[in-house]
């Protein structure tokens, strides 16, 4: 007969571990064997996938089919390009290394999503793609995974002697202003009858005046609706799992890692589980590089949470353990866990391809379930945790009034902080005022009764959080809707052509290099239409072919007609004006691209010949023949399916020139003065006119770029197709 020692810790246990073992003997063993197997095999599996990687003989053919669009593969493709195209420099041909990178990023790198950058040193010597600053840095950081324009890279750099190459692969096949979806501000009316996003018809007149305002876009009735539908997927988890033993615990825990363990050496494949498994929704770190890694681990969390928290429980009630070092366990713990959470709550919002704002819930897709579920089931761990933790201060309290309202008030100041930071106004105080309300009934109930029902506090913490995830996703979506405005913005007055970009040096060193010019140029007696004839018939092919050239001669203190008013003014001064004020220099070549805002791509390009005090130049003017569709990209890059330069219908465009409108797109009817929409000078950022919101971007001293999307009411958001 056991002792009354054991059978008290079998008690113990048997509470500890919940009402697992009421369950049928047969379902119990049933749960067990599936998950451990599957845990276990998944592991075992991912080990002989890892072997099969290693190029075994035994490796499937369907299986290497699969594996053939891997990020490795694809590196391998662009590191190739990079070993030849430092080959060709090494050797000194600098014209060969720059046509086989401009021949590989037409075909080659614009399928694979390829990046390349050879420095010599500090000086950029060749790259693939539009060449920016930005992306010297990103990838001059050696490190695996970059983030360049909003895309996250895949980075491997070479010596070759030298030079060193940076051979990069996209890991989005979307960039992501693509993406209709990470247009996140905007609030789309609801049809319930049809399903669909509605159309709001006619655009509105162009209002006088304005107002500015920094507001969340959305509102609160779909904010709040929102959160108890959220509510219900944060606490179903948490409910069906808080009664499950340990053993189950730890069968998800040797799951969850198998799992991933095998999708991380399976690659990228088709279906929902591949996208589900792949960087191309959600990429974080390696830790996390996908959107199913990170339900993964949260359901890992989740698991270890509970597992940890029986645990707790257990000691506490043993005496194993003191109330203080709960508290600080808790605490710590919950601190950590919601911390990262609000970081990979932002990193979704930003730099994803989901339907995340709650107020685009028409919008969600099956991935944005999930990034939900997964953002439910590591918040509540954290709630969790912090639950555990307001349970023993208040345990540890509760003949302490003072201390009780000492608590409530610094959660009240945290409470307000941390909304009114999202800029939720009309969301946050509420949210505080009903956390004072219900904490000011719930203590007097301490006072009368020491078991209180803490329940009520669990579900109070749960609320916060939930209510907290809402309102900073809602937030940051309307930050990251500025933003890609703001990128618009910069795009509306044009975009440079990274194909021509490319071959720009080139063209550069055969012009310094060409004598004839040179004559030409030089010569005072030569007719600039036969100058205009050799260039054309020498320069002016393949690519070039769908450029207008202007070609202007002028001495160092020769003067050029103005096209505004016909006047003479002098070349440098006329030039200088323009490069000061649109250019932007092109790497490693003479050439500036013009941020002229005309519809057309734009690029002057400056040649000195002659003697110090003899001194001609040559002034080329490069014009694209037909305006791509987004004011500034070829046609060959609008032609792919996965082009990346489309506005998305959404937005209104409109470019002013001194006040007066010059171009625009979309449905908003733009008046025809830049004052009568509201604009004061030197704004920038939001600003409301006319039903619309702009976003308002300087280009020059006297060209500025909106970029507008319609305002909704909430009777529009809440109202029902009729």
């Amino acid at each position: 007969m056991p002792s009354e020692k054991r059978v008290r810790r079998l008690a113990r246990w048997n509470e500890a571990l919940g009402c697992f073992f009421t369950f049928p003997l047969a379902l119990r063993q049933v749960i067990l064997l599936f998950l451990f197997l599957s845990g276990v095999g998944m592991l075992l599996f991912g080990m002989w996938m890892q072997e099969l990687e290693s190029g075994r003989p035994s490796w499937d053919k369907a299986m290497r089919d699969r594996m053939a669009v891997n990020v490795e593969s694809r590196l391998r493709r662009v590191e190739f390009v990079a070993k030849r195209a430092c080959e060709r420099l090494g050797e000194g041909a600098t014209g060969e290394a720059f046509k086989l990178v401009a021949e590989a990023d037409a075909e080659l790198l614009a399928n694979v999503q390829g990046v390349i950058l050879v420095l010599r040193g500090d000086t950029v010597v060749l790259w693939s793609g539009s060449y920016s600053r930005s992306v010297e840095q990103q990838l001059a950081r050696k490190e695996q995974l970059v983030v360049i324009n909003g895309m996250h890279y895949y980075v491997r750099a070479h010596e070759y002697g030298a030079l060193t190459a940076y051979a990069g692969v996209g890991l989005r096949r979307d960039y992501p202003l693509v993406n209709k979806y990470l247009q996140s501000g905007y609030v789309p009316s609801l049809s319930f009858l049809k399903g669909h996003l509605l159309d709001y018809g006619a655009p509105r007149e162009g209002g006088q005046g304005g107002r500015e305002r920094v507001v969340l876009q959305g509102n609160v009735q779909i904010l709040i609706g929102f959160l108890l539908i959220l509510l219900g997927i944060f606490f179903t988890p948490l409910l069906l799992t808080y009664r499950l033993n340990v053993w189950v615990t730890l069968a998800s825990i040797v799951s969850g890692v198998g799992w991933r363990y095998l999708f991380l050496h399976l690659g990228v494949f088709d279906g929902v589980l591949g996208h589900f498994f792949s960087p191309s929704l959600f990429a974080m770190s390696r830790l996390i590089p996908s959107l199913g890694d990170l339900f993964l681990h949260a359901v890992v969390l989740l698991a270890v949470t509970l597992l940890g928290a029986r645990l707790v429980r257990y000691l506490a009630l043993s005496h194993k353990i003191s109330r203080t070092t709960v508290l600080w366990v808790c605490g710590i713990g919950a601190v950590v866990v919601l911390l990262f959470g609000d970081m990979l709550l932002r990193k979704i919002v930003i730099n994803s391809t989901l339907v995340i704002p709650p107020y685009e819930v028409a919008s969600f897709t099956l991935y944005t379930q999930a990034a939900y579920l997964s953002l439910a089931l590591w918040f509540a761990s954290g709630s969790l945790l912090a639950a555990m933790f307001c349970v023993q201060m208040l345990r540890s309290s509760v003949r302490r009034a003072w201390a009780l309202w000492v608590l409530l008030a610094v959660a009240a100041v945290v409470l307000s902080i941390c909304f009114w930071r999202l800029a939720a106004v009309p969301f946050g105080p509420s949210l505080v005022l009903c956390v004072l309300v219900f904490s000011s009934l719930y203590i007097p109930m301490l006072k009368r009764r020491e078991e209180a029902p803490f329940r009520g506090i669990e579900f109070l913490v749960g609320f916060v959080v939930v209510a907290y995830v809402v309102t900073c996703s809602g937030s940051v979506s309307w930050q990251r809707n500025q933003m890609v405005r703001a990128q618009i913005a910069e795009r509306v007055g044009g975009e440079p052509d990274p194909l021509l970009e490319m071959m720009l040096p080139q063209l550069t060193q055969e012009v310094e290099r060409d004598q004839t010019i040179r004559r030409f140029v030089l010569s005072e007696q030569q007719p600039l239409a036969r100058l205009r004839n050799y260039f054309e018939g020498q320069y002016q092919r393949g690519y070039l072919r769908g450029y207008d050239v202007r070609l202007t001669v002028c001495q160092r203190d020769g003067y050029i007609q103005s096209a505004a008013g016909g006047d003479l003014e002098d070349c440098a001064t006329y030039y200088g004006r323009i490069v000061a004020t649109e250019g932007v220099g092109v790497p490693a070549s003479r050439f500036y691209f013009r941020r002229s805002g005309l519809g057309r791509i734009s690029y002057l390009g400056i040649f000195p010949f002659g003697e110090k005090y003899h001194e001609y130049y040559l002034y080329v003017e490069l014009d694209s023949k037909q305006p791509s569709a987004f004011w500034g990209y070829p046609e060959l890059l609008e032609n792919e399916p996965t082009s990346r330069y489309r506005i998305d219908p959404i937005y209104s465009t409109a470019l002013y020139k001194g006040g007066e409108l010059l171009m625009h797109t979309g449905k908003c009817v733009y008046p025809r003065t830049l004052a009568a929409v509201g604009y004061e000078a030197g704004l920038h950022g939001m600003f409301e006119g006319g039903g619309y919101t702009h976003v308002a971007k300087t280009l020059t001293d006297d060209m500025v770029a909106l970029v507008s999307q319609e305002e909704v009411s909430p009777f529009d958001v809440m109202g029902v197709d009729s």
